[in-house]
């Protein structure tokens, strides 16, 4: 911006110069004029000379004023147990709780089944049947989201160590948590089960 200024102010010295020097050619006498142009003729060469070459200033060097040591940025590692669940979006988590809600309340006891009539015990009991259709929902729905592993994790060792439910239902959740384990790669901790129900899981497994 500044080398532009210089440049135009050496054009219009030029220009008024050329100016000044016509209207003197014909408006004075000829001794005066002679003096004049010379005068006008060592100004128009002075003015002619090329711009004076502007010097940019060195910057200090680094040891007059020293750059102060930037403190770098600390930056928190996310443990391996955050890296490894992803964040579960509200509509999902919702759903989940809503059919974990619904399967937990499905379970029949023990005294339930006792209760039923004799005609009722010749086949698998529908309570049971009804109940395994809840829980088959909520395996279902953490197969199609594997962030709700550790979710369904809790549900099926919460369901296998149900002291008061139905056995087959209890072995029917140890097995599924043992599936889901080892599908997500999550460590978890077993279900405590007793050795006849562990003894199902294992034929229900093989």
């Amino acid at each position: 911006m500044k080398s532009n200024s210089v440049f135009l102010l050496f054009g219009a010295a030029v220009v008024l110069s050329s100016i000044l020097l016509v209207r003197l050619f014909t408006s004075t006498p000829v001794e005066v004029k002679e003096s004049i142009a010379k005068k006008i003729e060592a100004s128009r060469a002075k003015s002619e000379a090329p711009p004076p070459v502007i010097t940019p200033v060195a910057a200090p060097s680094p040891s007059a004023s020293p750059t102060p040591t930037a403190t770098p940025a600390v930056r928190s590692t996310p443990s391996p147990a955050a890296m490894n669940s992803p964040e579960i979006a509200p509509v999902v988590a919702q759903e989940f709780e809503a059919v974990r809600a619904s399967a937990l309340a499905s379970i029949p006891s023990r005294g339930d089944l006792a209760k039923l009539k004799a005609s009722e015990t010749h086949f698998t009991p529908k309570t049971v049947i009804e109940a395994a259709d809840q829980i088959g929902r909520l395996t279902e729905l953490v197969e199609a989201h594997p962030e709700l592993a550790t979710k369904g994790l809790d549900f099926f060792r919460q369901c296998a160590e149900n002291e008061t439910a139905a056995e087959s239902l209890r072995a029917t959740c140890a097995s599924e948590f043992k599936t889901l384990q080892m599908r997500s790669g999550l460590r978890a901790t077993p279900p405590r089960l007793p050795e006849r129900i562990a003894a199902l899981v294992e034929r229900l497994s093989s």
